[in-house]
Formats: structure tokens, C-alpha cells, sequence
């Protein structure tokens, strides 16, 4: 199960990803020319993914975290992109809640009842939730790889809040996210899977709103 002691932010985004998925680098960057280690294939289906990440805007759907260690912890999560997500975990009852509000990432602790408040275009989860998406001209995607039924999109930050790599591992044809792993600078690595995914759904603007007034504002540690 999750554990909440002592929670380490920078553990949470290396470990969940997820959807926090993406790694944390400047506009720079992110806005860099395309990789030239790329084929035209490759820059051919990372467009198509960009698009598919582009089109969502509204998702809902169930996920599975398991660590190296075996350790599982399973929830739901909402997005509503630019900008919000909010991740939901099962269990324990007062597990952290996690929220991008489309202005800052909160990490509400439930035991404690205070709030750690990040800005959001300082965490991984920037990327993936801010309003272009446009991987192509990414220079952290270091890999395009395809199988039957899969393709999947390998992106790597040696500098970053989020040292790693990830690979995002989609459903194709017909793209559709399926899982993704992360790996830690130290080699450590983990999977999330999601399922049930729901997009184009109306969801409540409260769901994205921390109540708890007791927050801290900084940046990942």
C-alpha cells in the first residue's frame, strides 16, 4: 500500500509517473528541434501521439502502481486537461490526495491535514498536462519502438527534478494509453497500468479544488 510517512515529493513523481509521466525540463527544451537520432518514422508516430495526448480532454480511469519490490497500490484518477488531474488511491482512507489545480501540483496529507503546494509547470507533470503537446520536438525522447499491437515512446532526463527514463506504452492501432515505466536515476523502476479509461467525460470543477488552507508553497524535493 501507499505509505504516507514522511511523503518525498520527487519520489512520488519518479515512482507514479503519472501521469505524472513526463519528465521536468525548461520551455527550452521541450521546445528544442526535433531529435536528428530519429527516423521519419519516428517523428511520423510521435506526431500521432501528440496529437492522441492533444485530443484528450477530459478522462477518467482506474490505475495499478507496482514498485521493484512488489509493493502495489491501486486508485482512480480524473484529468481534465490544460492543466488538472487528481489522482484518488483506495487505500489506505488517508492516503495522500493529489491534485493539479491547472496552476499548482497539491499534496494534500490527510493525517496531518496540511498541504505541500508546487508549482505546476516545476513538476513532471507539465508536460503531459500543459496545453501543446508536441513530443516530436522534445529532445528528452530518445526512443520509438514498435511491436505487434504496441508502440511505445521512451524519454529520457539526465538534469531534471525527475532523473530517469520513462517509456509510455500505447495500444495500437487505434492509440490509446496502456501503461508506463519508469526508471530512476539509481535503476529502480516502476509500472503503472490504467484501465477502464473514459474520455470526453463531464466532470466537477470541485474535483480539482484543495480545500485544506494550511499549505506550503515550494518546489519537488
Amino acid at each position: 500500500m501507499l505509505r504516507t510517512t514522511g511523503l518525498n515529493v520527487r519520489r512520488w513523481f519518479a515512482a507514479c509517473g503519472a501521469v505524472a509521466l513526463i519528465f521536468c525540463l525548461t520551455p527550452a527544451l521541450a521546445e528544442s528541434a526535433a531529435n536528428p537520432k530519429l527516423s521519419s518514422d519516428d517523428i511520423q508516430d510521435l506526431d500521432r501521439v501528440s496529437a492522441y495526448l492533444n485530443g484528450l480532454t477530459t478522462v477518467t480511469g482506474d490505475f495499478s502502481q507496482i514498485a521493484q519490490n512488489g509493493e502495489m497500490s491501486e486508485g482512480k484518477f480524473y484529468m481534465s486537461r490544460p492543466g488538472r488531474v487528481r489522482f484518488d488511491y483506495k487505500e489506505p482512507k488517508d492516503a495522500p490526495l493529489l491534485i493539479a489545480d491547472g496552476e499548482y501540483f497539491s499534496v494534500e496529507d490527510r493525517k496531518l491535514k496540511s498541504v505541500a503546494r508546487y508549482p505546476l509547470n516545476a513538476t513532471p507533470l507539465n508536460l503531459l498536462l500543459r496545453k501543446d503537446v508536441d513530443l516530436a520536438k522534445d529532445s528528452r525522447v530518445v526512443k520509438v519502438e514498435r511491436q505487434p499491437g504496441i508502440l511505445s515512446v521512451t524519454a529520457r532526463d539526465d538534469k531534471g527534478l525527475a532523473q530517469g527514463e520513462l517509456t509510455l506504452i500505447f495500444h495500437d492501432p487505434g492509440l490509446e494509453l496502456r501503461n508506463w515505466i519508469i526508471r530512476d536515476a539509481q535503476g529502480n523502476y516502476t509500472t503503472i497500468a490504467v484501465r477502464d479509461l473514459k474520455e470526453g467525460v463531464p466532470l466537477d470543477p470541485a474535483l480539482f479544488t484543495i480545500k485544506n488552507t494550511n499549505t506550503q508553497t515550494g518546489r519537488p524535493k
